[in-house]
């Protein structure tokens, strides 16, 4: 009998104990929503009052495109609240970002590669882009496709010395749209014109001699039979561009010293060891 009294006091005290906790946590709810709630009251009103308005917009970022060029696509305006521009959906206001914004630019600024639209309290828009790097130009139906480093076509242009970048040619194009990438019969070959490009580039960093002035254009139809024309003379088979740092290294040498001005020809590197030179009959 005494041990079932002494579970029943046992019992009893866990309860009101239990009790208490509970007593004690909605106690703290209810203060923190009260808590809340003043603040509420007193930031709401801040947040939309003409303290908050937007006084000025400013762009980081952006080489191909002005300023005045991103914030025009966009709908934020100079003089509207800041709270109420990325109020317009819940995460908006969690992040103080403006996402529409965003996809705005990404859809009229075909150059953008991402964009990120803030609020700076209490009353600046921070938009930060990073633009995609122009890296071959592709001839298509009489105009020419600019595309970058991903295959990602981003503007079209009628004559090609309007950007002076390398031409490329063979590729087979199945369809394209702006600020998309390139579809084509042949993908792979966007890697390969990267590397080719890529490894034209370095080569002339630390080079008097730019092979990159010299290039007409690049063919690429045969992936194993990858071409430079240059000077409008001389085609370098480069092959399916293995050891393409050496081979390019070797070219421009070739080019310098031992091609003469008058020289036309071909260059093949896919014949041996080393490359043959076959002049012009």
């Amino acid at each position: 009998m005494d041990l079932l009294k002494i579970n029943a006091d046992y019992d009893l005290k866990e309860k009101k104990l239990n009790k208490r906790k509970k007593f004690k946590k909605t106690i703290i709810w209810l203060k923190l929503i009260l808590i809340l709630l003043l603040l509420g009251a007193v930031l709401v009103p801040l947040a939309l009052s003409p303290l908050c308005n937007i006084s000025s917009i400013e762009v980081l970022g952006n080489k191909h495109y002005k300023s005045s060029e991103i914030t025009k696509v966009t709908d934020v305006k100079v003089g509207e609240n800041g709270f109420r521009v990325i109020g317009r959906n819940i995460s908006g206001l969690l992040t103080f970002r403006y996402y529409k914004a965003e996809t705005d630019i990404l859809k009229n600024c075909t150059y953008v590669k991402s964009a990120k639209v803030k609020y700076k309290m209490p009353d600046k828009i921070l938009i930060t882009i990073e633009e995609r790097n122009p890296m071959c130009i592709i001839p298509h139906l009489g105009s020419y496709l600019i595309m970058d480093e991903e295959g990602y076509i981003i503007d079209i242009v009628e004559d090609e010395r309007e950007v002076g970048l390398p031409v490329i040619k063979g590729l087979k194009i199945e369809s394209y749209k702006m600020g998309q990438a390139l579809e084509l019969e042949n993908p792979d070959s966007i890697e390969k014109i990267y590397d080719l490009i890529t490894a034209i580039k370095k080569s002339d960093e630390n080079s008097l001699y730019k092979l990159e002035d010299t290039v007409d254009y690049i063919d690429i139809s045969d992936p194993k039979k990858v071409c430079l024309f240059v000077d409008s003379r001389i085609i370098a088979n480069l092959g399916d561009l293995r050891d393409l740092n050496y081979r390019i290294g070797v070219l421009k040498y070739i080019l310098q010293n031992s091609i003469k001005e008058e020289d036309r020809g071909i260059l093949d590197f896919t014949s041996g060891d080393k490359p043959i030179f076959r002049p012009e009959e």
